[in-house]
C-alpha cells in the first residue's frame, strides 16, 4: 500500500539536433496491446473510426514508442486510411470539408489525456498541416482480396517535423460543405488492444456528511504508465481536499464503521474508511460543483494486480460544524491486471463546435499511414 502512494516518476527526454529526412512511412499504431489482426469494425459508426458523420473531430494519440520511422527525424508529408473490406458493399461519394492538425513534443501518453478539452491534448507544437478545405471522397468498392490499399492520401499543405521518441497528437476535423449534418462512412480499418478489459473496478458503498458530496474514480491496468484519477465534487469553493485511502471499511483503531462524526462537531457525517494514507489535493475548484481530482501513480507490480481498497474524500470547511470539516462519499476500489501501456487513445466530438469534454474510444484506433 505504501508503495502505490509513494512512487513518483519524472522523465526527462532529450531531442539531438538531426538533419530531418524524406521519405518511409508508419502505419499506426503498432506495438505493444495491439494484435496484428485487424478489429472487423469497417463502417462502425458508433465508434466514428475516423468518423461515421460530420460535424465531428477526432484525436488520435500515440506513444512516441510505437512509431518507428526508419529515421530520427522525419518530414510527415501526407496521411492515408484504407478500408479493410471485410464487410460487402460500396462507400458512397461524398464531400466533407476537413481539417488536419498534428503536434509532437510534449504530447502527453494517452492514458493521461487530458479528458476535458482537445486542446488540453495538443503539445508544444501543434500546427495545422490541412487547412479545412472540401476534400472529395469517391466511391469505392470492397477490395478483391482484404484490407485494401492506402488510395486516400491528403497531402499536407506544409510538412510537419517528427523526432524519435515524441509521442504523436493527430486532430481531425470534419463538417459538410452544407453545414448541415451528415452520415457518410471514410474508408475504416482498425486496431483493437484489451487495455481496457485489464482495467479496475469501482464500487460506492456508503455516503459522507448529509451536506456530502460525490467521489468517482477511474481505474486503469497495471501498465507501469496509468495513474488512477479520482474526482470529488465537493459543493464548495477553495477548501482544502484531502482523499482517505485505506485496506478496511470494516473498523478504525478499534471502532466499528461507519463512524459518526457527530459526536466530534461534526452533525450528519460519517467515516466510512480506515485510513492508511491522507492524500492532499489542493484546494477545491472555482467551478459549480467545487471540483478537486487525485492522480494516483500505480506501479507494475503483481502483489498488485485485483488488490481491494478503499477511499473517501474529505475537506476542510470551517464553516460546517465545531469539527470543521466534510466527509464525502466512500467507494471500494478493485485495482487492475498487469497490462502493455496504451499504444493509442482516440478521443471523438460530434457537433459544429466540439465540447469541452470529448468522449473517448480506448481500445480501438484508426489504421493511418503517415509518409515521410
Amino acid at each position: 500500500m505504501r508503495n502505490m502512494m509513494g512512487i513518483m516518476v519524472f522523465v526527462g527526454l532529450g531531442v539531438p539536433n538531426l538533419g530531418a529526412q524524406v521519405g518511409g512511412n508508419q502505419v499506426l499504431p503498432v506495438g505493444g496491446g495491439v494484435p496484428v489482426s485487424l478489429k472487423r469494425a469497417e463502417g462502425n459508426s458508433s465508434l466514428f473510426l475516423p468518423a461515421g458523420r460530420a460535424p465531428a473531430r477526432m484525436q488520435f494519440l500515440y506513444r512516441g514508442k510505437d512509431l518507428t520511422f526508419p529515421k530520427k527525424a522525419m518530414l510527415l508529408q501526407s496521411l492515408s486510411f484504407r478500408r479493410d473490406g471485410s464487410k460487402p458493399g460500396t462507400f458512397p461519394a461524398h464531400s466533407w470539408k476537413v481539417g488536419i492538425a498534428l503536434s509532437s513534443n510534449g504530447v502527453p501518453i494517452p492514458s493521461e489525456a487530458n479528458l476535458k478539452s482537445f486542446l488540453g491534448n495538443h503539445g508544444k507544437d501543434p500546427t495545422v498541416v490541412f487547412s479545412p478545405k472540401t476534400f472529395q471522397w469517391h466511391k469505392v468498392s470492397p477490395p478483391s482480396k482484404a484490407p485494401a490499399k492506402f488510395e486516400v492520401q491528403l497531402k499536407f499543405d506544409q510538412p510537419f517535423l517528427w523526432i524519435q521518441g515524441r509521442g504523436l497528437c493527430v486532430d481531425i476535423s470534419n463538417g459538410t460543405v452544407n453545414g448541415k449534418s451528415q452520415s457518410s462512412y471514410w474508408y475504416v480499418d482498425a486496431f483493437s488492444s484489451s487495455w481496457a478489459q485489464s482495467s479496475g473496478s469501482t464500487k460506492n458503498f456508503g455516503r459522507g456528511c448529509s451536506f456530502g458530496f460525490q467521489l468517482r474514480a477511474k481505474l486503469p491496468p497495471l501498465d507501469g504508465e496509468s495513474k488512477i484519477h479520482a474526482t470529488a465534487w465537493t459543493r464548495g469553493k477553495g477548501l482544502y481536499s484531502f482523499l482517505m485511502v485505506g485496506e478496511s471499511r470494516n473498523s478504525f483503531l478499534g471502532l466499528s464503521l461507519p463512524l459518526d462524526l457527530g459526536p466530534l462537531g461534526a452533525k450528519g457525517c460519517r467515516l466510512s474508511v480506515a485510513p492508511r494514507v491522507f492524500l492532499f489535493g489542493g484546494k477545491s475548484g472555482l467551478d459549480a460543483k467545487g471540483s478537486v481530482e487525485f492522480k494516483i501513480p500505480l506501479p507494475k507490480l503483481v502483489s498488485f494486480v485485483q488488490l481491494k481498497v478503499y477511499a473517501q474524500p474529505l475537506v476542510l470547511d470551517p464553516g460546517y460544524g465545531s469539527l470543521g470539516l466534510r466527509t464525502g462519499s466512500s467507494q471500494e476500489w478493485v485495482l487492475g491486471k498487469i497490462s502493455q501501456p496504451l499504444p493509442c487513445r482516440t478521443l471523438y466530438d460530434s457537433g459544429s463546435k466540439p465540447g469541452g469534454a470529448p468522449k473517448q474510444v480506448r481500445d480501438s484506433a484508426p489504421v493511418i499511414m503517415l509518409k515521410g
